[in-house]
């Protein structure tokens, strides 16, 4: 790159049905120029988040169960190391997404779940290296709910897509209602509630900017977090341009349309995706717009009965002071 400098890591940090993957499709990462390209895609916590869909607590984990996480999240590092390694030789930059709680080390996770009483003897799980996890508070500060290590997580541009709880929680429900997730409820509801907190989103936001004041990098050359809303980039896609601008991304690079796609994939995936794959660009109509709890709270009740419906607006209630704080600090043009 003609530089000393290392190429940007972009860490794109979302929660379910936020619009990932249109954001994704409209910075057409495949096709932009200085962006490493990975055969095997870019979800390289996807096979550990498999692993632990039916856990309850790091706590209630077998010594066999335990080996078997440990040696799932090592590989997974590993990948992303190697992806990271490959980029540097080339020079080029590293963007991809991941939701939040693909890499959220399992006593936070269990402590969200069971509370601090669940987990008061437990050390968070950190990588050390691809072949090394230990639990561990060395490097690990309170914020930081991640297995990656306070030293790593600093190496990345942190970006936080959100999207309004009110139409994020009920469409995550219907997409997964229709598969096994929900055969027994209890696994399901939790399940949903550490997939759709916004406090790992929250917390990780709050640690970028600790760790920016700390090291003197926040400034108006360098703004720190960003945080993009789905409802703009649906009204206004040219502040993608901008979010290029600070990135390195190429703007001119962005894609606006496309073909329609059906890609061979299970009717559960399709579940997540169809919206993206049935259009040819940016659906004005997707937009969430003003929202009236008390209303869409009904039409929750309506469509899901009313145990269902109560339950998802507790969960929207409890996350909005979240949501509406990041929204305040959102990229805007």
């Amino acid at each position: 790159m003609g530089s000393n400098l290392l190429p940007e890591r972009i860490y794109i940090f979302t929660y379910p049905r936020t619009g990932s993957n249109l954001l994704t499709q409209l910075l057409a990462l495949d096709d932009q120029p200085n962006v490493a390209s990975n055969d095997e895609g870019t979800r390289f916590f996807l096979p550990w988040h498999m692993l632990k869909t039916k856990w309850t607590s790091v706590q209630a984990l077998s010594n066999g169960q335990r080996t078997e996480h440990e040696k799932c999240i090592k590989e997974c590092f590993g990948g992303l190391l190697q992806h990271l390694d490959n980029a540097e030789r080339e020079g080029k930059i590293v963007c991809f997404k991941d939701h939040a709680h693909y890499v959220i080390e399992p006593v936070a996770e269990s402590r969200l779940l069971c509370g601090e009483n669940g987990t008061a003897t437990e050390a968070p799980w950190t990588l050390r290296g691809p072949n090394h996890l230990e639990q561990s508070t060395d490097g690990h500060s309170a914020l930081n709910e991640t297995f990656f290590p306070d030293e790593f997580l600093t190496t990345w541009k942190p970006v936080f897509l959100i999207k309004h709880p009110a139409a994020a929680f009920p469409s995550f429900y219907r997409a997964l209602a229709g598969g096994a997730t929900f055969d027994e409820p209890d696994q399901g509801w939790r399940f949903y509630e550490k997939a759709m907190t916004l406090r790992w989103v929250y917390n990780l936001y709050h640690f970028y900017v600790q760790n920016s004041q700390t090291s003197g990098q926040l400034s108006s050359d360098k703004p720190g977090p960003i945080v993009l809303e789905a409802d703009d980039i649906i009204k206004q896609p040219e502040i993608l341009g901008k979010f290029c601008q600070i990135t390195g991304l190429d703007h001119s690079k962005l894609r606006f349309k496309w073909e329609k796609t059906r890609p061979d994939e299970s009717a559960r995936v399709q579940a997540f995706r169809n919206t993206l794959y049935e259009s040819t660009g940016i659906d004005p109509s997707r937009a969430v717009g003003d929202v009236d709890l008390g209303k869409e709270s009904g039409k929750w009740r309506e469509e899901f009965g009313v145990e269902i419906g109560e339950r998802i607006e507790r969960y929207v209630r409890k996350e909005m002071p979240y949501y509406e704080f990041l929204r305040s600090k959102r990229l805007q043009l």
